[in-house]
């Protein structure tokens, strides 16, 4: 297995969440999960879906990244009254934080 292997199975299992914590074997529940760790991992999953490589992963990267995707626009502020509006939370587990983007 390569470095490039052990990343995959990596995103694959643990998407968008910030951290795992080996010692304990779960993910850390002061950060739960994140937006713009859902991008990142489908930007890599969308390199690893046009690789021959992963060709019998097609599918399975192909629902990670639906799934991801799926979770990114529920982070979204859709409220036209809060100054967010159109921003992403930075973690699903708190409303304090918005990081918007000019893309």
């Amino acid at each position: 297995m390569t470095a490039l292997d052990d990343y995959f199975d990596f995103v694959m299992a643990h998407a968008p969440y910030f951290y795992w914590l080996p010692d304990t074997q779960e993910h850390d529940p002061c950060w739960g999960r994140g937006a713009f760790v859902a991008a990142f991992a489908i930007d890599f999953l969308y390199e690893c879906y046009t690789d021959p490589r992963f060709e019998d992963e097609k599918t399975d990267i192909y629902d990670k990244i639906v799934s991801l995707a799926d979770f990114i626009l529920t982070q979204q502020c859709t409220d036209p009254v809060k100054k967010a509006y159109g921003g992403f939370k930075f973690r699903h587990l708190k409303d304090l934080c918005w990081g918007c983007t000019s893309q």
